[in-house]
Order: structure tokens, then sequence, then C-alpha cells
């Protein structure tokens, strides 16, 4: 058992070389890998800490402007609402103007209304006058045309009233003197 002893003696410690070459191996393998993840890792983080530092920058200057609007809020505040009741006195008041035109436009459309109406009646009116108006000239046409007739009859009745003055005085010459009609018998005949 010795020379097995030995053998395996032998084998272990072969074998422990072994592994420890594989271990120094891996260990070297995982040093380079290491070292050559650090490296990548520091190449990633270095932009990372400038946009960091480039981003607190920012902020600082972004918080100044915060900071600066609020004081300025601040001091705008009581501006602002004086601007607010100014702007509500005003509208009040365009509110107030609105119900008095309002009133004022139902007052003239009323009147407008009655004055529409009067006109319209008194455009009727116009049209009853103007058809009197047609009736009438054509009643004074009538009348004119009836004149006329009534003219000309008279200048007939005239004419024949003439010649009838002058037959009879020619029939009171043709009479002999002492059978001549007297005023009151010729009268008589003329009416």
């Amino acid at each position: 058992m010795t020379k097995f002893s030995k053998v395996l003696t032998v084998l272990a410690t072969f074998l422990s070389i072994a592994f420890m070459g594989l271990a120094f191996v891996s260990w070297a393998t995982a040093l380079t890998d290491h070292r050559q993840r650090d490296t990548d890792l520091k190449a990633r983080i270095q932009p990372q800490k400038d946009r960091i530092t480039q981003l607190e920058g920012e902020i600082a200057r972004a918080e100044n402007r915060l900071k600066d609007a609020q004081l300025a809020i601040a001091a705008d505040l009581p501006a602002i609402k004086a601007r607010e009741k100014l702007y509500q006195a005003q509208l009040d008041e365009l509110a107030k103007k609105s119900t008095e035109l309002s009133t004022q436009i139902a007052a003239s459309s009323k009147k407008a209304r009655e004055v529409g109406d009067e006109a319209s009646l008194r455009r009727e009116e116009g049209i009853q006058l103007a058809n009197q108006l047609a009736e009438l000239r054509a009643q004074k046409a009538d009348a004119e045309t009836e004149k006329q007739k009534l003219t000309d009859l008279l200048v007939q009745a005239q004419g024949v009233l003439d010649r009838v003055q002058r037959r009879n005085e020619t029939l009171k010459s043709d009479l002999p003197y002492d059978e001549k009609p007297t005023e009151e018998k010729a009268a008589p005949a003329s009416e």
C-alpha cells in the first residue's frame, strides 16, 4: 500500500498543481476582465458625471430663476389683486350698461313697432286716399264729359233758341202790323 499511497500522493500533488494552475489562469483572466470592465465603466461613468455636473449647474440656475420668479410673483400679487378689482368693477359697469342698453333697445323696439304700426295705418290710409283720389278723378272726368255734353246741349239749345228767335222775328216781320201779337200773348207760348 505504500506504492498505492505514493501514487495517490503524486496524483493528488499533480492534480493540486494542475488545479492551482487552472485557478491562476482563471484568476488572471478574471483580473484582466475585471480591469477591462473597470476601464469600460470608468469610460461610461465619466460622461455621466459630466452630464450630472452640467445638470447640477442647470438645476442651480433653474432654482435661482424659480426664486426670482417667486419673488416677482410675490411682488406682483398686490398689483394683480388691484387689477382684478379694477376689471371686476369694469365688468360690473359693463353689465350695468348692458342692462341699460337692453332696456333702451326694448323701448326703442317698442317705439319702432308703434311707428311701424302707425306707418302701416298711414300707408293704408294713403292707399284709401289714393283710391278715393282715383275715384274722384274718374268722377271728375265723368263730370267733365257730362259738362261737355251739357255744354254741347246748351250750345245746341242756344243755337236752336237763336234760330227760333230769328224765325219768330221773321214771322213777326211777315205779319201785317195790326196783327202782331202782344207781349202778353207771346209770354204764354214761351213757357
